[in-house]
């Protein structure tokens, strides 16, 4: 009976530890979530971003082709573009 006092003892000391355990594995949780959280936000503005981007090449090429017909798909100038617009 001593030895399972001693033991239970010994398991009560150990309590405080595995609870900071257990807050600093919740802590680390939360961090990564909001990280990923972040990352999402930002993928999702990139996938924005990358949509507008195609939208102006589209419209580029569209006017570009109004300039000179033959040019469609085709890198135009600058200058030709803006006059269009």
């Amino acid at each position: 009976m001593r030895d399972s006092k001693l033991e239970a003892d010994e398991a009560l000391k150990k309590i405080p530890e595995i609870e900071r355990m257990i807050n600093n594995a919740e802590q680390t949780t939360r961090e990564a979530q909001d990280s990923l959280e972040g990352a999402e936000r930002d993928a999702d503005a990139a996938r924005e971003l990358a949509e507008l981007a195609k939208n102006i090449a589209e419209n580029a090429d569209r006017v570009s082709y109004r300039v000179h017909p033959q040019s469609r798909g085709k890198p135009g100038t600058v200058r030709e573009i803006v006059v269009c617009l």
